[in-house]
């Protein structure tokens, strides 16, 4: 079937409930000014009648008309991140009083559109979970890709191995993003130029993998960072199970490679140098132990069917070693 003949669309899944979070920075003052924001209208009312400010006037200051601000402030409409950055800036004594009111705002439930009237409405995360940590992880199979000339602005992720891991990655972008992926034979898409930007700016990834020196997030404690870890090894990982008991992690970015082992050796999985293999760089957990204690963190956590039964295989024989003769 061609790729970009749709699929049958898959049934959602419920996903299991979220255990670990960890704040993200604000993060409005990084996204586009065209991106338009909606729910902020009554922290906008507080703040201008707190300050004795008149809505006609302030209106002036943001340079837009009357009417069209009114329905910003007074109706709930998206307003454009930048009259709404104008209005905070308008109104504060210095940059702790503008940060003050734009952490209160960033506290709402926002929902975020562009200007097109058919774009879909997209939530943000505020909060690093285990599954935007996973698709981080998982997103070496895809791409974000980002033309502004063109306006375009695209999440893709692709799998050519395990159909039902597409199904997971569209099911976790909905989860995190509000809003489902078009489906197609073999790969998804996302089109929103909110949610590209945010993981363009706010979560780091480029365009071109090799740019993408540090996936990691700083600070994460290791119950997320281990979904990342899960994501990259569903991605770029292999397992040979227990006729080969060896863990391996490839990427044609050595550095990356040096952060996970750097990683993983804080918690005690040793792994060997980072080397060259054929056109791709290579970590190989080292020995057996780490193995089975690097099977033993991400197994239940991995989605990609046959890389997850080769961690289950590597620990069911170790665990269970097979009867000799005689016992």
């Amino acid at each position: 079937m061609e790729a970009h003949k749709a699929f049958k669309r898959w049934t959602y899944v419920k996903l299991s409930a979220i255990t670990v979070r960890f704040p993200i920075p604000d993060y409005l003052d990084k996204l586009p000014d065209d991106i338009r924001v909606k729910g902020v209208g009554n922290v906008i009312q507080d703040i201008l009648s707190e300050r004795k400010v008149n809505l006609s006037k302030i209106a002036r200051k943001v340079d837009t008309p009357y009417r069209v601000y009114f329905r910003y402030v007074k109706e709930g409409r998206a307003i454009p991140l930048k009259a709404l950055r104008t209005t905070l800036g308008a109104v504060s004594k210095d940059k702790q009083d503008y940060d003050s009111m734009m952490k209160a705002i960033c506290g709402q439930k926002l929902v975020f559109k562009t200007l097109a009237s058919n774009s879909s409405e997209v939530r943000l995360p505020r909060h690093y979970d285990e599954r935007l940590c996973y698709l981080l992880g998982l997103l070496h199979d895809g791409t974000v890709y980002i033309n502004e000339r063109k306006n375009q602005y695209v999440v893709q992720f692709w799998q050519g191995t395990d159909r039902a891991l597409m199904k997971v990655a569209a099911d976790h972008l909905c989860a995190v993003f509000g809003t489902r992926p078009q489906e197609y034979s073999e790969y998804i898409q996302l089109s929103s130029k909110a949610v590209a930007c945010f993981l363009r700016l706010v979560c780091g990834i480029p365009e071109r993998h090799r740019d993408w020196n540090s996936f990691l997030i700083e600070g994460l404690p290791w119950q997320l960072q281990k979904h990342q870890i899960a994501g990259f090894y569903d991605a770029e990982g292999w397992c040979g199970g227990k006729n080969d008991p060896r863990v391996k992690l490839s990427q044609k970015n050595p550095k990356k490679l040096a952060e996970i082992r750097s990683l993983l050796g804080k918690h005690g999985i040793k792994c060997g140098d980072v080397i060259r293999e054929r056109e791709v760089y290579a970590l190989y957990v080292s020995g057996l132990n780490s193995c089975v204690r690097l099977a033993k963190e991400i197994a239940r956590i991995s989605h990609h069917s046959k890389k997850r039964a080769k961690l289950e295989e590597l620990l069911e024989c170790v665990e269970r070693p097979p009867l000799t003769r005689g016992t």
